[in-house]
């Protein structure tokens, strides 16, 4: 249980100490980042033997009358999610000791970064609709405030773009889920394989699938939300390789994975997600003979993974689960390690 809530406390705890830790001495605020991020990921991975056979469950009681406790379940997926998270964050946090070495703002930019990565490992274990919603949001403005580090009028215009069109996603996204709540009954996102009978026979069950569909599509640039994410690429190199390579754009690959036991294998799930999944794949294939940019050709080739990533979940069965998830560990791995190249 302790682990668990690690995972997700000490990135946020990190974040508090950033912008004092970099104001005595940049290196300082360089090792806290990593450490955390490191330490994030350590305790993700010490998840990891139980998520394999009985997920880790913690309650967190916070006001009964309003609703019932806010829940974290570390189960194999969201290891995974949480191991990539801290252990690219480290590697990110290292680059740009170098990378933004001596520039004004390197306190904020890690306490920033810190904040993302606390998001990103709550979304990575969270169980109920509430902590989804809170961490989803989170990440946007994070990412937002991010992408404007450099406070170019090009940053401004492709971070005002990216959180116009995930912060609007979030909403769609947390309608999706009040429906799902309706139609089901569910309070959690692991119930929703118990509950698919009911939730596929009741009158909000398309509506519901519709908006998770669509709220997943402006997280993971799919098409038609494909165009915000090369607009991105004006942030600094590292947070490109972090937000736009390694985690941010898989959250919501990763919510359509939490959701596919509840909707996968309909014909609705199969040609909605699979379809917008093709299209984002041939929107990608018709832009990147066209880019003349180093990390707008990796941009763009993000975004055709992402479509892969999507079609493959459309389907059912034991191979194509295996599949996203390793094409989700190869992608974040390499595609990183080439926006830090470039």
């Amino acid at each position: 249980m302790g682990f668990a809530i690690a995972v997700v406390l000490l990135p946020l705890l990190a974040a508090l100490f950033a912008v004092p830790s970099a104001r005595l001495s940049e290196r300082l605020a360089i090792i806290l980042a990593a450490c955390a991020l490191a330490g994030s990921a350590a305790c993700a991975l010490a998840l990891a033997p139980a998520a394999l056979s009985v997920p880790v469950e913690v309650l967190l009681p916070w006001a009964a009358p309003l609703g019932p406790d806010l829940a974290l379940r570390a189960d194999a997926l969201g290891v995974i999610l949480a191991t990539l998270v801290g252990g690219v964050g480290a590697c990110v946090a290292v680059y740009i000791g170098g990378y933004l070495h001596g520039e004004a703002g390197l306190g904020r930019l890690l306490a920033t970064l810190l904040t993302f990565a606390a998001a990103m490992q709550l979304l990575a274990l969270a169980d109920d609709p509430w902590l989804v919603f809170v961490a989803w949001e989170l990440t946007s403005v994070c990412s937002y405030l991010l992408v404007l580090h450099t406070r170019s009028p090009e940053a401004l215009k492709a971070g005002t773009t990216a959180l116009l069109v995930t912060g609007l996603g979030g909403l769609v996204l947390l309608a999706g889920l009040l429906l799902v709540q309706q139609a089901s009954g569910v309070t959690r996102l692991s119930e929703l394989g118990a509950a698919r009978d009911v939730l596929l026979a009741s009158p909000l069950g398309t509506a519901a699938l519709v908006c998770v569909v669509i709220g997943c599509a402006t997280k993971s640039a799919l098409f038609p939300f494909h165009f915000w994410l090369p607009g991105a690429m004006a942030a600094p190199t590292p947070v490109s390789a972090y937000l736009h390579a390694a985690t941010m754009v898989k959250a919501g690959i990763f919510l359509l994975a939490r959701v596919h036991p509840g909707f996968g294998g309909t014909a609705l799930w199969e040609g909605l997600v699979g379809g917008l999944g093709a299209l984002t794949i041939l929107a990608a294939c018709c832009r990147l003979p066209l880019a003349d940019d180093l990390k707008q050709l990796l941009a763009w080739s993000t975004v055709l993974a992402l479509g892969t990533l999507a079609v493959l979940l459309s389907l059912d069965g034991a191979e194509a689960a295996l599949a996203v998830v390793v094409l989700l560990i190869a992608h974040a791995a390499y595609k990183g390690t080439l926006f830090l190249t470039v």
